[in-house]
């Protein structure tokens, strides 16, 4: 099934300050940009490392003298100010795309991968260091070189919850599509080499990240891709002073089956990308809940011991008219010696998947469902337990069809 991630980075603790997060002065973008390579790069840094400072000396964010290395390393915490302006900014990301659409779910995942398994190349691992030092010399080593299934992993995005959460949300939803899971929460990266150096013990950066999975047929993707872009656009657009340094561009996707999109905004000192926006296939999905889905259950008892033979139920339409068409095939049957079931009186109605599933689980051979084409042509389906098939038959000649049926099972 594919699907689209659509992520969405914001500012955390730890994280690298981005345009989205902190309004920049007025002067700031009065600089004039300069020809010569390095008068630009120190006319770059000098933009990045005013609004730095500014953001430190507003509260935006708090701890030591402010650079883009130290807020890598994670030397800064977010002060009342970015508490706030991080807050009002999540809020109005989760009024846009979750608060006010049905096909949208909030989720909430744990901070470690729930599979081990799906794990990067180069995990970051969640470890009880009093377990550590309580193991002999010998046998540190041991464990920290082990499988990674036995250290929590930590997550360094929010997709994998998200995938976790498809199969219960699809239930909730009658597994109709499209349909969407967000979250917000905190995510985990590796701190680069060059910004990590002479940092002991290497520090572990965190983000703030918003994320909406987007789950779609295969024929709708280019649709929902083209919408999900456009709406994420406008939305960055409405904050701005000058839209129009907003900007949108495609990147190559390797091993994913689909594309790429970036929305990018001109900074000062540059562009920089603020959302990205994943077209992905379902391989993904697949190897999430490889080996872990569920076998239909049939009570396949054989057609002459099965103690129901035929459920009649309806589906849509006019409740009171397709109920009197029920009856009727159910006193039609019941005089030719057929057990019925009659699901039709039953007030709670789920999806048709959960009827049949639970008709199978009592062993009923069939499942008949009048619905409002039956009003109209006559015409209703017939679902064999064994087969899962469905026929359609006239309504006049299921007598003969369930007849015939079980009257040949009895010489199986």
């Amino acid at each position: 099934m594919p699907l689209r991630n659509t992520r969405q980075l914001l500012v955390a603790a730890g994280d690298t300050v981005t345009g989205a997060s902190a309004e920049l002065p007025p002067w700031v973008g009065r600089h004039r940009r300069c020809s010569r390579r390095g008068l630009a790069a120190a006319g770059t840094a000098h933009k990045q490392d005013s609004l730095l400072r500014l953001c430190q000396e507003r509260h935006f964010i708090s701890g030591g003298a402010p650079s883009h290395t130290s807020l890598l390393q994670g030397g800064h915490s977010l002060g009342p100010l970015g508490v706030e302006l991080r807050r009002n900014l999540l809020s109005q990301w989760w009024n846009s795309v979750v608060l006010h659409r049905e096909q949208v779910l909030a989720i909430d995942t744990a901070l470690q991968l729930p599979n081990p398994s799906i794990a990067p190349e180069a995990p970051l691992l969640a470890i009880c260091t009093q377990h550590l030092l309580g193991l002999p010399p010998q046998q540190r080593g041991t464990c920290l070189g082990g499988p990674v299934g036995k250290c929590g992993v930590l997550r360094h995005e929010l997709l994998y919850g998200a995938l976790m959460e498809y199969v219960p949300s699809m239930e909730l939803l009658n597994k109709k599509l499209p349909f969407g899971l967000a979250e917000i929460g905190k995510c985990f990266h590796p701190i680069p080499e060059v910004a990590n150096e002479g940092t002991i013990p290497p520090r572990i950066g965190e983000r703030t990240v918003a994320s909406l999975v987007w789950f779609i047929s295969p024929k709708s993707s280019g649709q929902w891709q083209d919408y999900w872009l456009r709406h994420r656009l406008q939305w960055w657009q409405k904050f701005a002073q000058s839209p129009s340094g907003f900007g949108c561009r495609e990147i190559e996707q390797e091993g994913q089956g689909g594309k790429i999109s970036v929305i990018q905004y001109e900074f000062p000192w540059g562009r920089e990308t603020i959302e990205t926006l994943c077209s992905m296939d379902d391989s993904a999905l697949l190897q999430m809940h490889s080996g872990s889905s569920t076998k239909l259950q049939v009570l396949k008892l054989h057609p002459t011991l099965a103690p129901i033979k035929v459920a009649v139920d309806m589906g849509k339409g006019p409740t009171g008219e397709l109920r009197l068409v029920c009856q009727g095939l159910s006193t039609e049957l019941r005089e030719h010696g057929v057990y019925v079931w009659p699901g039709y009186q039953e007030s709670l109605q789920g999806s048709l998947e959960q009827l049949y599933t639970k008709y199978d689980q009592m062993g009923v051979l069939f499942t008949v469902l009048v619905s409002e084409a039956t009003l109209e042509n006559g015409l209703l389906q017939a679902r064999s337990r064994d087969t899962a098939l469905k026929e359609t038959v006239h309504v006049s000649k299921l007598k003969d069809f369930l007849l015939t049926y079980i009257a040949a099972a009895t010489h199986l």
